[in-house]
């Protein structure tokens, strides 16, 4: 049972670190009366995880329903961290007795993190329905009729004072590493997710073209490091040159590394990265295909055709009308 809300000030709920001893902290979980222990399992596991890579602190993790909650001491709650832990298929209504419940641990705790359908927790609470909250599509016409305020950004998960929400379970395993890295850092957070077989968030996006580049290269670090920096500058080009400036080598040596482990030049990958951009542009968007040629770095339109032809054996135009009504250029 633990807390793992971020240490900084961001929070002013959070605990503090304790420099020179481990520092304890305590998650509640609670589920639905009758629901299996087994859907808070992924959480018991990444606080157990964090206790082997986390030096300086102990998360301790209980798992309940509210009738079998410690509501007969109100300072129980007071360093704890509760998660409420409701689905997405169904809104968590509760009894006279586990509303008041609720209550109290909603006013007692350092902080509650409410998960799916525990967001109808707000109003049967009496808590300010101005807090902004992450709302799930299926809950979003009833949250809308009982007066429930949706973050506005469209987050899968959402902070505010001491209360914090998400969309779903998965949204709130993110939350709660969001906030772990707040308090142990970013290095800790990557090595947890790594550890628990999480996705590290090290590609800068989905590039389909780019990670076969990679596979082609074994992962080479020249190749993936110029990768990023072809997709970080796509709608502006480098050119070669100056792309192997950025990465303090000649030019001749990026052209050797790219065709002896890919079998491509990097002029031809970086212009299919831009043209696969430009096919996401076409059949995802409505810019026409003017903006779709300057914001790939094609500039006219005519160069975008060209090579899109060359690549794709159509069109951007032709493509167009397969998604959308092709726009003018």
């Amino acid at each position: 049972m633990n807390q793992f809300s971020p240490a900084a000030a961001a929070h002013n709920s959070a605990l503090p670190i304790l420099r020179d001893q481990i520092l304890v902290q305590h998650v509640n979980i609670i589920i639905p009366e009758g629901a299996s222990s087994a859907n808070a399992q992924m959480f018991i596991d990444i606080f157990a995880a964090a206790n082997e890579l986390v030096g300086d602190a102990r998360y301790v993790v209980e798992t309940h329903s509210l009738p079998e909650s410690h509501s007969s001491d109100p300072l129980y709650w007071r360093e704890r961290c509760v998660l409420f832990l409701g689905d997405i298929r169904s809104r968590w209504s509760f009894s006279r007795e586990e509303r008041a419940r609720a209550q109290q641990i909603l006013r007692l705790s350092r902080r509650s993190i409410l998960v799916g359908g525990a967001i109808f927790l707000v109003c049967q609470s009496g808590q300010s329905m101005d807090l902004p909250l992450a709302i799930h599509p299926n809950f979003i016409a009833a949250a809308e009729e009982e007066g429930l305020t949706c973050d506005n950004d469209g987050r899968k998960f959402s902070s505010s004072d001491r209360i914090d929400s998400a969309i779903s379970s998965f949204a709130a395993l993110n939350l709660i590493l969001d906030q772990f890295a707040r308090q142990h850092g970013e290095y800790v957070v990557g090595a947890l997710r790594d550890y628990i077989g999480l996705d590290t968030g090290v590609e800068r996006s989905q590039s389909k073209f780019a990670l076969a580049i990679r596979q082609k290269s074994g992962g080479d670090r020249l190749v993936c490091a110029a990768l990023e920096t072809m997709m970080s500058e796509l709608e502006q080009p480098l050119a070669i040159e100056e792309l192997a400036d950025r990465h303090r080598i000649s030019s001749r040596q990026l052209q050797r590394r790219f065709m002896d482990l890919t079998g491509e030049t990097p002029l031809a990958v970086y212009r299919n990265l831009r043209l696969e951009r430009a096919y996401q542009l076409i059949t995802l968007t409505s810019m026409s295909l003017r903006e779709i040629s300057i914001a790939t770095g094609f500039g006219a339109t005519s160069n975008l055709t060209r090579w899109f032809k060359t690549v794709y054996e159509k069109t951007p135009c032709m493509l167009r009308q397969t998604s959308y009504t092709c726009t003018a250029a």
